[in-house]
């Protein structure tokens, strides 16, 4: 409203892959596409297709620490220092790791927690997904906007939040406790769900179709 007449502002909601929003999947035949175990706790880590390399760097750093804690990850490390982390969890039969998932679908639909960015995108498809996450916003977006993203999600219980200059203190052990709180995880499922837009692609199509025909008129 700032920089826009607040009558011509709509909130859409942005567009998800149907693929993602519906999955065909079930957890265990999701688990079964990384190589993974249907009684382990799983966490799906991604920084966006370049890494994130802060994240990337405390994942790596508590390898040890999940494997003790029977926790068993889906890592998408982007490509920036790849092989650094790819080389890290070589010896890790609890860890699939690698620069791209071809499979969003099914990494969301293994995972019981989610370690993200806190863009627009990635913001929408953890809601839609329902899964409980912890944000660690991006720091140098503009103005900050990853950090309000998050915010929002956080105030109302539906998601955890790190900085990126704690990343490495928190993340971790925040990961770990979390997990294994069951009832901490089940409400934030139910509370994500309420920042979800399942049909923002037709909203945004109904809104232009309809600017279409009235300008004709």
């Amino acid at each position: 409203e700032q920089f826009f007449p607040s009558d011509k502002i709509m909130v859409t909601g942005n567009p998800v892959r149907k693929n993602i929003s519906s999955s065909m999947y079930t957890r265990d035949a999701a688990l079964m596409q990384f190589g993974l175990l249907p009684e382990r706790k799983t966490v799906l880590i991604v920084g966006g297709s370049l890494g994130a390399n802060s994240i990337n760097d405390a994942i790596m750093h508590h390898l040890e620490a999940f494997t003790n804690q029977n926790i068993q990850l889906i890592w998408q490390t982007g490509k920036s220092n790849a092989t650094k982390y790819t080389n890290a969890a070589k010896s890790y039969s609890n860890v699939y790791v690698n620069t791209f998932l071809d499979d969003m679908s099914a990494a969301y639909t293994a995972a019981d927690l989610v370690v993200s960015r806190a863009g627009a995108m990635s913001v929408a498809e953890i809601a839609l997904t329902a899964k409980p996450c912890v944000f660690v916003p991006y720091p140098f977006a503009a103005e900050d906007h990853q950090t309000f993203n998050a915010k929002k999600l956080v105030d109302e219980g539906a998601a955890f939040m790190v900085k990126d200059s704690m990343v490495q203190e928190e993340l971790g052990p925040l990961v770990i406790d979390a997990i294994h709180q069951a009832g901490v995880l089940e409400t934030m499922h139910h509370k994500i769900q309420a920042f979800a837009v399942s049909n923002a692609d037709s909203i945004i199509a109904e809104q232009i179709i309809s600017l279409v025909i009235h300008s004709k008129n």
